[in-house]
């Protein structure tokens, strides 16, 4: 896909690509593909319950 983007689309200077931290062989791809980590995502879930006595209210 790499590769066709590049013949594609000369003019792209970036791509980017999101893989799940415990997704080790698919990052190792990346890597191999010289791809470099930039940031890291984290989501967290809370009830609405759980938020209110949080904030007290």
């Amino acid at each position: 896909m790499t590769r066709r983007l590049v013949v594609a689309r000369p003019k792209v200077a970036q791509v980017m690509a999101q893989t799940a931290s415990d997704n080790v062989y698919m990052i190792g791809v990346n890597h191999s593909l010289r791809y470099t980590d930039s940031r890291t995502l984290a989501y967290y879930e809370i009830t609405i319950d759980e938020s209110a006595a949080r904030l007290a209210l």
